[in-house]
């Protein structure tokens, strides 16, 4: 990373060091979770908890971020990290983990909003452009890097059903928190809309109203937010559900390595889709990758059942790297449309429709995988991936 000084490498550096840490778990958590009592269905039923904490307070807490400054949520956020990591690993109980899940979900719903718009704010500062698929693409491409390395080696340092992992995870967050606060740099004021002076409650209400005129300003700008939302739900759930996706039934059987390796080549992809975004991506391409994507989770719904376990891991991160590539296109030109000072609540918003999505879905999905087999999975994700595909073409014709 070149000009490791600079604002954008060091906002970088801590965003990295978060996300890194994390992805020590990454590789095994549900065979961890499912190890320690848990089913498919409570599995979904956890993440539904999830969205729903997220979904009630992804929106404010990106005003927030907003308001109070995009730093010193992204600090927060790594507290809550710390929380979710410690008791994820102390707990044995149902109980526990529902707990953990919440500090889980107040992690992400900080970070989310905040350090995006932190990192789009001191690229546009220091470089005087708004060609953001280049800052986020470079941090996507380091981040991916990195969660694949970490991933591997959480993997390979103790067996999945092990909470040493979980525990070398909260300590490494807790270091940074005590050590690297300071690398954080200094956000300038952003000037806000005079709509938004004054009255807390009118602010809210105005910046609220602001976002919903920009969205529903135009048809293409609808159809864009709309295929996002269904992109980013689509990768919550492949994400929740890969390894009972590539180990079916077998899922108890395979060692830690088997998984890292996997979640290695997953992250490699979507390094590889970061990498290729740093670019614009045009119209033309969007529209391919929308198709291949389509093709890909066709071929696992009526294939799948008989595909080599390497044939379906190998499509598995076909799919992530088109999603990955498409919502960092998709993201980036749906933020253009928004106000500098409201892009962190302008992504929570995004974000927290998504998690409605999540929170009506994810314990139907996992019920209905605990009942008719993992590889149901695959053609509800299809038929989500249609619906994407045809707003992305409207989108791109209209644009």
């Amino acid at each position: 990373m070149r000009k490791m000084t600079s604002p954008i490498s060091r906002a970088m550096v801590y965003g990295l060091g978060i996300t890194t840490a994390r992805m020590l778990v990454g590789a095994t958590s549900a065979i961890y979770l499912l190890s320690s009592g848990l089913t498919l269905t409570d599995l979904g039923v956890l993440k539904a908890i999830q969205a729903a904490i997220v979904f009630l307070t992804d929106i404010p807490l990106g005003y927030l971020a907003d308001k109070w400054g995009r730093s010193n949520v992204v600090r927060l956020s790594a507290v809550f990290n710390v929380a979710w990591l410690a008791c994820t690993a102390f707990g044995r109980y149902k109980f526990i983990f529902f707990v953990a899940e919440g500090f889980n979900a107040l992690a992400i719903a900080l970070y989310s909003g905040a350090f995006n718009a932190l990192l789009m704010n001191i690229y546009k500062r220091e470089t005087g452009q708004d060609e953001y698929e280049h800052v986020l693409g470079r941090y996507n491409k380091w981040q991916f890097g990195l969660m694949a390395g970490a991933s591997f080696l959480g993997s390979v340092l103790a067996p999945p059903d092990s909470s040493f992992v979980w525990w070398c995870a909260a300590l490494v967050i807790l270091m940074q928190l005590v050590l690297f606060n300071h690398i954080l740099p200094r956000e300038e004021k952003v000037k806000t809309p005079s709509s938004s002076v004054g009255n807390a409650l009118h602010s809210i209400i105005a910046d609220f109203r602001a976002i919903y005129a920009v969205i529903s300003s135009s048809v293409s700008i609808a159809l864009l937010s709309s295929a996002y939302i269904l992109l980013a739900f689509v990768y919550q759930v492949l994400i929740q559900f890969w390894q009972p996706l590539i180990g079916a039934d077998q899922i108890a059987t395979y060692p830690g390595i088997f998984y890292g390796a996997s979640f290695l080549s997953i992250l490699a992809a979507q390094w590889l889709a970061a990498r290729y975004s740093e670019r614009k991506v045009s119209g033309r391409s969007i529209i391919q990758c929308a198709l291949a994507l389509v093709t890909a989770f066709a071929i696992l719904a009526f294939f799948g059942q008989n595909l080599p376990i390497f044939s379906i891991i190998g499509i598995i991160c076909l799919t992530f790297f088109f999603i990955r590539l498409l919502t960092i296109s998709l993201y980036a030109a749906f933020q253009r449309t928004q106000p500098e000072s409201m892009w962190a609540t302008a992504e929570s918003v995004l974000s927290a429709l998504s998690r409605v999505l999540l929170l009506f879905l994810l314990p139907v999905i996992g019920g209905i995988s605990q009942q008719n087999g993992v590889m149901v999975l695959p053609a509800i994700l299809l038929i989500i991936c249609l619906v994407a595909c045809y707003l992305i073409l409207r989108f791109t014709k209209k644009s």
